[in-house]
C-alpha cells in the first residue's frame, strides 16, 4: 500500500529539515580550518558563522514546532529524523552563544604583559604593535575622552591585576631552560632562544582558526633572584587569549 499524502509529506520535511541542521553544523565547523588553512579571512569566516547562527535557531524553532505535530501525525523514522534536526540546532546555537559570550568577555586588549611600566621588547619577531594604538571605549563613560594607551592601562589593571612578574630561587641559565621546556610543552614555534639576552620568542597558534599569539620572555637577575617577566600580542582581534607559561 503507498504511503497516504500527509505521512510522504513529513517524511520528506523532515529529511529536508535535518540536512538543513546538517548545513548550519557545517557553517559552523568549516570556517575555522579554512582561516587556518589561509583560504579564508577570518571576519569572512565569522560573518559565515553568524549566520550559522540564525540559520540554526530559525531552523530549530521550525524543527520544535514540526515535531509536535509530527509525533502524532507521522511515523518513527520522521520523528527521529525531527529530534536529530532538533538536537544538531541546539548544538550548534549553543557553541556559537557560548563561543560569543566567552569572547565578550575578555576586555578589548591585544598586548598583555607582567610589566606594564616597562614590557618586555621582541628582537626578532616582529609583532603587530599598532600605531594608533585602537583600544575600544565599550561606551563606558569614564574612558571616551581618555586616549587609547590610558584605556589599554586601565583595562589591563582590571582585568590583570593579578599578572605579575615571577621570581625564581635560580640562576638565569635555569629560569631560561625552565622556560624553553614550558614554551615546548605548550607547543609554541620558538623563534629566539638566548640566555645571553635573557630573552625567549616564540609564537602560539590556536588548534582551530590557527590564530597566532607572538609571545616574549624576559629574564633578568633582581635582588638576587631571577625575574621573569612575560609579553603576549595577538596578531589579530583586539582580546589576547594566548596563555601565559608556567614555568
Amino acid at each position: 500500500m503507498a504511503p497516504d499524502k500527509p505521512s510522504r509529506f513529513w517524511g520528506i520535511a523532515s529529511i529536508g529539515v535535518l540536512l538543513f541542521a546538517f548545513l548550519a553544523l557545517l557553517l559552523m565547523l568549516v570556517p575555522g580550518p579554512l582561516v587556518k588553512a589561509d583560504a579564508l579571512s577570518f571576519r569572512t569566516a565569522f560573518d559565515v558563522m553568524r549566520r550559522a547562527f540564525y540559520l540554526a535557531a530559525g531552523l530549530g524553532i521550525v524543527s520544535f514546532i514540526a515535531l509536535i505535530i509530527a509525533a502524532s501525525r507521522a511515523n518513527g523514522r520522521t520523528v527521529i529524523r525531527l529530534s536529530g534536526a532538533l538536537m544538531l540546532c541546539l548544538i550548534v546555537v549553543s557553541a556559537l552563544y557560548m563561543m560569543r559570550r566567552d569572547a565578550a568577555s575578555h576586555v578589548p586588549i591585544h598586548d598583555v604583559t607582567t610589566d606594564l611600566i616597562d614590557p618586555p621588547h621582541f628582537t626578532v619577531i616582529a609583532p603587530r604593535i599598532e600605531d594608533p594604538l585602537i583600544v575600544p571605549d565599550r561606551g563606558r563613560e569614564d574612558l571616551v575622552a581618555v586616549p587609547p594607551d590610558v584605556r589599554w592601562r586601565i583595562y589591563h589593571k582590571e582585568a590583570y591585576g593579578t599578572l605579575t612578574p615571577l621570581f625564581l630561587d635560580s640562576s638565569v641559565e635555569d629560569a631560561m631552560a625552565r622556560a624553553r621546556q614550558a614554551a615546548r610543552k605548550m607547543g609554541w614555534e620558538i623563534a629566539h632562544f638566548s640566555v645571553a639576552d635573557g630573552r625567549l620568542e616564540a609564537t602560539d597558534t590556536t588548534s582551530w582558526f590557527g590564530f597566532k599569539d607572538d609571545i616574549v620572555v624576559r629574564i633578568r637577575m633582581e635582588k638576587g633572584q631571577s625575574r621573569v617577566d612575560v609579553r603576549s600580542v595577538s596578531r589579530i582581534g583586539i582580546s589576547d587569549l594566548a596563555p601565559m607559561p608556567s614555568v
